[in-house]
C-alpha cells in the first residue's frame, strides 16, 4: 500500500463517517419537525374543541346520569351517617 492508497482510504473513511453523521442529523431534524408539527396540530385541535362556545355555554347531563349521581350522593350521605353512629358505639 503506497501513500496515495493510504490517503484514499483515510479520505474514504472520513467521507463515509461524515455522510453517516449528516444523514442521522438530517433524519433527526425531520423527526423533530414532524413531531413538533403533529403535537402542535393535536394541541390546537384540543384547544379548539375545549374553547368551543357551544360546549361551554350549555353543559348538561342526561337524565339517567343525573339520577345515578343523585342516588350515589344519597347513598354516600347514608353511609357517612351510619359510620358516625358506629363510631359513637365503639
Amino acid at each position: 500500500m503506497c501513500l496515495e492508497d493510504g490517503q484514499r482510504e483515510k479520505i474514504y473513511h472520513a467521507v463515509k463517517a461524515h455522510r453517516a453523521v449528516e444523514f442521522e442529523t438530517f433524519t433527526d431534524s425531520i423527526m423533530k419537525i414532524s413531531k413538533r408539527y403533529l403535537i402542535r396540530a393535536r394541541e390546537d385541535w384540543i384547544l379548539e374543541h375545549v374553547r368551543n362556545d357551544l360546549l361551554r355555554a350549555d353543559p348538561c347531563e342526561d337524565p339517567r346520569t343525573e339520577r345515578k349521581r343523585v342516588t350515589a350522593l344519597h347513598m354516600q350521605e347514608k353511609m357517612e351517617k351510619y359510620l358516625k353512629e358506629l363510631a359513637k358505639i365503639s
